[in-house]
């Protein structure tokens, strides 16, 4: 059979089995980020100004600038709406691109190289990066499109560079590295990436010095507009978001010049482990700090980083395909290895990191196959080599039949927020973040008995809840009607969280106010559901508006600052905030957000106090809730 036809057979084979395994994710919902900053940011939804809600950062404080990925989500929604299954198929439709592009690229760099049983080789090497355990947060976390699309652009630039000779790859490679800047700005890796890919194709039989003449004298045009594209991006980046880099400031302040090389000699030895035996990594959203930094990663990662460095130096005098795309690989990480302290909630890597540099682990893990395979055939040994050397099947077959087994446990854990976070509460009990969203995916499923019994559970082990537990604690007695129980939760959170407002807004929110900014929005809507609960609904206004002012498009807020002004007797303005609520609801919140209106309209009616000052509402509220049913379009 011709190299190409079993190219395709193992192509079409993977997809089909990839799309098998990964079959859970259209029936799964959105979870974690993937509400807070996408699904229900009214911006992404919004024609209004579609060039500010691409370009704006995801959350107050973030220093990202990835509008290709923002526009994704807006083109999705104007097109599906928020669609979960929509959203899902996306990613799982881009995974199945990569797939594709690494077929192509391995099919391009070995096909020369022929062995017995190509498709079968094929199939091996794409099928490694296909349902990789790491590549499953990618997969099935709408939030993390961004790397997908990174890894599409970077991927596709990489086959147009080893595909295409003429002066017209400059265009089709510039511009899938600008599309690849704009998805997300670790791109800017692929500059060494290019050179490495260029010396490989034309230049093989050169030393790095020797190259490096060369690629100044050939490349020059090439490499020229290469720079000219990051230097557009990060034109485009100033004037959009301000200047810096995001970083752990605890880390940077506190950690000393060792502790700081600790960290990083871990980190590579942590995605070393992940990328080429994940099985003995523990799978989670989450990889501690903590959990990971001690002497004994510490002494695997220097040896580890000692002889990636050693590889460096040898490249430079000869060079080794294999070893080059192994070091590519790491190249990608660079951005991640903690160089720069990572500031995502105290982990030391994310699984989703390793979709790019999985590529060129691909590429390292097939070339060394045909290079030993060559070294068997050529040994005078190679009668006895081959009957130790028949087993590397059974070994990818091990392999590959494990990772599958991980997809399908693991995918169906990210269905829900409730799955997610109760798989990760399993892992980690003890640390405030999953305990918090725990008790938040309880709350959003109303099992408020069971959020109810899990804070008393953490209470008891622990000796009382975590920071970070404490705002759902206080949405937990607000729906069981214990107000005063609540507000003894939000006045001593009020003292804890930095707030940027004051009675006249004359405050404004910067960079360093993104954590403070979504904890200050959900304490203030807790504290005008408390008040109003409790009767003073002045307050509880004061409350909503002060939430609004952390975040003027959060359609709760709005929602609850209608409910208020119907109990001030304010009707007409009520009606105006709850068209705002309406605006922002995705579709599928409009009814519940109606009914929200209708219950808390007959508890006020039954409050005689209201009752009196209210009657003609009251006695008319069947033509009020017409109106704002109407208002709701249901």
């Amino acid at each position: 059979m011709r190299l190409e036809k079993q190219l395709v057979l193992a192509l079409v084979s993977v997809l089909a089995i990839t799309i098998a395994l990964y079959s859970s994710v259209f029936t799964a919902e959105y979870v974690w980020d993937d509400k807070t900053f996408f699904v229900n940011s009214a911006s992404l939804r919004s024609y209004d100004n579609v060039f500010k809600a691409m370009a704006d950062p995801i959350v107050a404080g973030a220093l990202y600038f990835r509008p290709l990925g923002m526009f994704s989500y807006i083109a999705e929604f104007s097109i599906f709406g928020p669609n979960a299954t929509a959203s899902h198929s996306i990613s799982l439709l881009i995974h199945l691109f990569n797939i594709t592009l690494l077929a192509l690229i391995v099919h391009r760099l070995f096909k020369s190289e022929t062995v017995k049983n190509y498709g079968i080789f094929i199939f091996s090497v794409i099928g490694f990066y296909a349902w990789h355990p790491a590549l499953i947060e990618p997969t099935v976390w709408v939030s993390a499109r961004f790397d997908l699309l990174l890894t599409f652009f970077i991927s596709l630039a990489a086959l147009i560079t080893l595909t295409n000779s003429s002066w017209f790859r400059v265009v089709w490679v510039s511009l899938c590295f600008f599309l690849a800047l704009i998805s997300k700005e670790t791109a800017i890796i692929f500059l060494p990436i290019w050179v490495a890919l260029i010396w490989f194709k034309y230049y093989p039989h050169l030393n790095l010095v020797q190259f490096m003449k060369r690629l100044i004298l050939s490349h020059l045009f090439e490499f020229a507009a290469l720079l000219g594209c990051a230097i557009v991006y990060l034109f485009l980046r100033s004037i959009s978001i301000d200047s810096g880099v995001t970083h752990d400031v605890y880390v940077v302040e506190n950690y000393s010049l060792f502790q700081r090389l600790q960290l990083i000699v871990c980190t590579v030895w942590f995605y070393f482990k992940l990328a080429f035996v994940p099985f003995i990594v523990e799978l989670s959203p989450f990889h501690f700090r903590a959990d990971h930094v001690n002497i004994f990663n510490t002494v695997c990662g220097t040896i580890l980083l000692s002889l990636i460095l050693c590889a460096g130096f040898y490249l430079m005098y000869r060079l080794r395909s294999g070893l080059l795309f192994f070091l590519l690989g790491f190249i990608c990480l660079m951005p991640v290895l903690n160089i720069i302290p990572l500031k995502v909630l105290n982990n030391l890597a994310q699984d989703r990191y390793l979709t790019l540099p999985l590529i060129f682990f691909c590429l390292a893990i097939g070339k060394a196959f045909l290079s030993l395979h060559k070294s068997i055939m050529a040994s005078q040994y190679r009668y006895s080599l081959l009957q130790i050397w028949k087993y590397r099947v059974l070994v990818v077959g091990v392999f590959l039949g494990l990772s599958a087994l991980n997809i399908v446990f693991i995918a169906p854990r990210w269905k829900s927020d409730f799955h997610l976070w109760s798989w990760a509460y399993s892992k980690h009990p003890n640390r405030p973040v999953v305990q918090a969203n725990l008790i938040s995916a309880m709350l959003s499923e109303n099992r408020i008995d069971l959020a109810y019994k899990t804070i008393e559970d953490i209470s008891s082990q622990h000796g009382g809840l975590p920071l970070e537990a404490k705002i759902p604690e206080a949405e937990i007695y607000l729906r069981l009607g214990k107000y005063d129980q609540a507000l003894t939760v939000l006045y001593m959170m009020d003292q804890i969280i930095p707030a940027y407002h004051d009675k006249n807004g004359a405050h404004q929110l910067d960079k360093n106010s993104g954590k403070a900014t979504w904890r200050r929005r959900a304490l203030h809507l807790l504290f005008a559901w408390a008040y109003m609960g409790k009767g003073d609904y002045q307050l509880a206004l004061e409350n909503a508006n002060i939430g609004l002012f952390y975040q003027e498009d959060n359609p709760p807020l709005h929602l609850r600052k209608s409910i208020i002004l119907i109990a001030l007797g304010q009707v007409a303005e009520a009606k105006e905030s709850f068209m705002r609520a309406i605006n922002l609801f995705i579709p599928e919140g409009r009814a519940q957000a109606f009914l929200l209106v209708q219950l808390e309209l007959e508890r006020l009616c039954n409050i005689e106090q209201w009752q009196a000052l209210n009657m003609g509402v009251c006695e008319d509220k069947e033509q009020f809730f017409l109106e704002f049913k109407k208002i709701a379009n249901l």
